[in-house]
């Protein structure tokens, strides 16, 4: 019987089949986790739902868990804060250099976002109805809607690459 040390141990005598499961298996599957967590992350309302059916804080909170997903691969409910997801770091440690630097032009999104949204509540561009974002403002509306959208069709083209579902 041959337990895991015993695999490892062999394998490292090995160095070109050491470099290829390293390289092809290991390094793989932690590309793969790291976008599927990702993926999660922005397979949300705050993504998906027309504007005015998201709560100003919810939307707030959910852009703040998405970049804090992105970057740090952990993934947390908005409510109770307890890890749903977590990979073993965000987009910074993928191994495929394409999909990092695709992800890189995502990361400051979420930012950008929550940035705009604040911006809008200060000068009354968008302001709260019973919660409910109320957009006063269409042109704000629409650059909203234009870098939510702008950020999943970026972020379906790197999973499809990947091998992963689109959301």
């Amino acid at each position: 019987m041959w337990f895991w040390d015993d695999y490892i141990t062999r394998l490292n005598t090995f160095p070109d089949l050491q470099h290829w499961y390293y390289e092809q298996i290991i390094y793989a599957d932690q590309d793969r986790l790291i976008l599927e967590t990702i993926g999660m992350a922005f397979h949300r309302p705050a993504f998906t739902e027309r504007l005015s059916n998201e709560h100003f804080d919810d939307f707030l909170q959910a852009l703040r868990i998405t970049q804090a997903a992105l970057r740090t691969g952990e993934l947390v409910n908005r409510e109770s804060r307890h890890v749903i997801r977590k990979s073993l770091g965000g987009w910074r440690l993928l191994a495929n250099d394409r999909w990092k630097e695709m992800l890189r032009h995502i990361d400051s999104d979420p930012q950008e976002l929550h940035s705009l949204l604040i911006e809008g509540m200060r000068d009354g561009r968008l302001q709260q109805h019973f919660g409910y974002l109320q957009i006063n403002d269409q042109a704000l509306g629409r650059e909203l809607d234009s870098r939510r959208v702008s950020c999943l069709q970026r972020l379906n083209h790197v999973l499809i690459d990947a091998g992963l579902t689109a959301l």
